[in-house]
């Protein structure tokens, strides 16, 4: 039976969990893809620490990764370094060496993708990159050849565990800082959370999708994005007194010959197939002509949820080559479909305003509304104290450009004193 070889560049969690899925199910990949998978390298700037996977790998630690893509024996380059530089050089320099790649960057192919691909495709490799969105989850291959056939027109994802695992917890009536808290001490946020809880993650990861589901460049700039920072346990009991759960939702949706979108805070109801992902889950749910509704749900991060992805590619690239069609599944962006502008987003929308208990503020804050064309679906007025109310509105779709200047013009009424709170709604 044939050997295919394998480098490892990175081999820290994600890096880790590859290389002992590779070695603990090292008989059923052989059997599977026809071939023994040898780990002939791991390159890392670490070469002491025990990473704990239940092997002695030490005689493969190099703190030299350009010694494996140079070496004419390895096949595939897998790189879980994170981050744009210098992971890009390797990536590159592994490609055009001819050499296939597995990436679990979603930084690196949301910024660098479009351009990697593009040589892979030059130089007949495979870029594989399953393990850049939703971890565990089988969610791009399903795109790339089980929907093969479907013109996918929606996508709604949860794709970054930290955010969700926040939100979950604040359900049960933390506030966001207690959670934050519970959640880097339990090792599912870093220490700075900037990337996951400002959206940056789930941005990147959107852009992944978005360029497979609509075959068009969308870079992750051009992607609204906003965090959960300012959502509280008090929005969150509210909406679930309504039928809603919030969650931070990546959404793209083909309509109108444009591209709209969005990452943010959104109330989803109760009913929606996304709503019941809890704690540190993902789902990735797609909208298309030929097979409808479908979503992929499972572990969104962590060493073997993303090892698994990463050893599946790497499964599929040893298969590639030996069947010699390598660089065949490449994705094009045949289509150039713009990405519309952030002001012209449609959604309806929960305003929870703050305003002093006295007669003509409501008729007020609703003048506004309609001065803009911002149509009001309900209004409940939640707690008194101190001589301020607590106003919450749903209105029905509008445009972001009318709906903030509606509250622009809101915030200088006399009588409000705050609008602490603006989520969309799916």
């Amino acid at each position: 039976m044939k050997t295919v070889n394998v480098g490892i560049l990175g081999f820290g969690t994600v890096g880790a969990g590859a290389v002992k899925l590779l070695l603990d199910n090292a008989e059923d990949i052989k059997q599977r893809v026809g071939a023994e998978l040898r780990i002939k390298g791991i390159a890392d700037l670490d070469t002491v620490t025990d990473r704990k996977i239940g092997y002695d790998v030490s005689g493969l630690l190099t703190g030299d990764a350009l010694s494996l893509i140079n070496d004419p024996d390895i096949h595939i380059i897998v790189e879980t370094i994170g981050g744009v530089k210098p992971a890009e050089s390797f990536v590159r320099a592994a490609l055009g060496a001819g050499k296939s790649v597995v990436t679990a960057n979603k930084m690196l192919i949301a910024k660098e993708g479009a351009g990697l691909m593009a040589l892979a495709r030059e130089k007949g490799a495979d870029l594989l990159f399953e393990a850049s969105v939703g971890g565990g989850i089988p969610s791009i291959d399903p795109i790339k050849n089980n929907l093969a056939a479907n013109r996918i027109n929606k996508i709604i994802g949860i794709v970054n565990g930290t955010t969700n695992y926040l939100l979950s917890e604040m359900k049960k009536g933390k506030n966001y800082s207690a959670a934050l808290k519970e959640a880097q001490s339990l090792g599912y946020a870093e220490q700075d959370p900037t990337s996951d809880v400002e959206g940056f993650d789930s941005m990147y990861k959107l852009a992944i999708l978005s360029r497979l589901c609509f075959n068009t460049e969308v870079c992750a700039d051009d992607i609204y994005r906003e965090g959960i920072t300012s959502i509280t346990d008090y929005d969150i009991k509210y909406a679930n007194e309504m039928g809603y759960q919030i969650r931070l939702l990546a959404m793209a949706e083909r309509t109108g010959g444009q591209i709209y979108a969005a990452v943010h805070p959104a109330l989803v109801p109760d009913e929606h197939p996304i709503a019941g992902v809890d704690g540190v889950m993902n789902a990735v749910f797609l909208s298309s002509d030929g097979a409808g509704d479908t979503m992929y749900y499972g572990a969104g991060a962590g060493s073997l949820p993303a090892g698994s992805a990463i050893a599946g590619d790497v499964a599929e690239a040893a298969r590639n080559i030996l069947r010699g069609c390598r660089g065949a599944g490449a994705v094009a962006c045949y289509n150039d479909i713009p990405v519309a502008p952030a002001e012209s987003l449609v959604r309806r929308n929960y305003i929870r305003i703050i305003v002093r208990d006295e007669a003509g503020c409501i008729a007020a804050i609703s003048g506004a509304f309609a001065r803009y064309a911002v149509s009001l679906e309900s209004i409940i007025q939640k707690n008194t104290k101190d001589g301020l109310a607590e106003v919450v509105w749903l209105t029905h779709a509008a445009e972001e450009e009318r709906m903030r200047k509606a509250l622009s013009e809101i915030e200088k009424i006399p009588l409000v004193d705050s609008i602490p709170s603006r989520i969309r709604v799916i």
